[in-house]
């Protein structure tokens, strides 16, 4: 490496929702900016320990109360133990049933890790934020460094047209709009 691309080298920080999906998303970009030679680090509930500097990158903890240290996100997996029989339905039936009710432990979360991130981010000192969740971070935004939210979900959870059909519900741009009405949990 020259000193030219030392120099200009950055550090990103990855702030990905804690779930598989999107930790998954957020490793592929930052294995192609860790070739490039930018430090990556991942700011990341204490679930993940040990498990992305397999990858070459850094990891900042923080501990979610609603969460076990040893691995098991018990949140997620009483939410899925509750929910579990929903998931056999249609697609509007179970939007209506399974995911709107994760909206507000979705919501939790964030807040919970809020102020813990916001010390990863004054610890790490990132040129870069990128988040990858269905809800971003408040510090993150806050925090005057340029952040990118990384939308590694269907792409339709962030379109609000009444062309297409809501986000989660595995429908074609082809459905009747009077169907997507019906069903509408907004």
């Amino acid at each position: 490496m020259t000193s030219s691309s030392k120099s200009s080298a950055l550090t990103l920080l990855f702030v990905p929702l804690d779930a598989v999906g999107h930790v998954n998303s957020c490793i592929g970009l930052a294995q192609i900016a860790l070739k490039r030679h930018h430090r990556v680090v991942f700011a990341v509930p204490q679930t993940w320990k040990s498990k992305l500097v397999t990858y070459g990158f850094e990891e900042e903890g923080y501990v979610d109360p609603e969460k076990g240290g040893d691995g098991e996100p018990r949140q997620f997996t009483m939410f899925m133990k509750e929910y579990a029989h929903v998931l056999p339905y249609n697609s509007y039936d179970k939007l209506r049933q399974f995911e709107a009710p994760g909206w507000e432990p979705m919501g939790n979360e964030v807040k919970r890790s809020n102020t813990q991130i916001g010390e990863i981010i004054k610890r790490v000192k990132p040129d870069v934020i990128i988040s990858d969740g269905f809800l971003t971070v408040p510090t993150v935004v806050a925090a005057g460094i340029p952040w990118v939210n990384l939308i590694s979900c269907n792409q339709l959870y962030c379109s609000v047209d009444e062309k297409l059909p809501p986000g989660g519900s595995g429908e074609s741009n082809k459905l009747k709009i009077s169907c997507i009405r019906k069903y509408s949990i907004s």
